[in-house]
């Protein structure tokens, strides 16, 4: 919490607190024309791909929804994939679970 210089910690690797299943990615640098609506995203390089379903939505931004992610942050890249092509990538701007911003990030 930056406004209030809080620094939020959960113990455990499998915390529910880590884990999310929407994005809201922000700055999309679109690297193909296409605009799937499924296709897979990484939040991590080294991540196995999630499938995901996009929404496009103005001011360069898309939503992405995927089934269970692990420590998907604000200020950390998201990369959408179809198959091997990479479609683009974006900045994470909010990120929710169950419809809910989730508060503590």
């Amino acid at each position: 919490d930056l406004e209030n210089n809080i620094l939020y910690v959960c113990s455990g690797d499998e915390n529910k607190y880590l884990y999310s299943n929407e994005a809201i990615i922000e700055n999309f640098n679109f690297l193909s024309d296409k605009r799937v609506e499924e296709c897979s995203c990484k939040f991590r390089y080294r991540q196995q791909d999630i499938q995901c379903k996009t929404t496009y939505l103005d001011n360069n931004e898309i939503k992405v929804n995927y089934d269970h992610a692990k420590a998907v942050t604000p200020g950390q890249f998201c990369v959408l994939y179809d198959g091997e092509e990479c479609l683009g990538g974006g900045i994470i701007k909010e990120v929710y679970k169950n419809n809910e911003r989730l508060w503590y990030l």
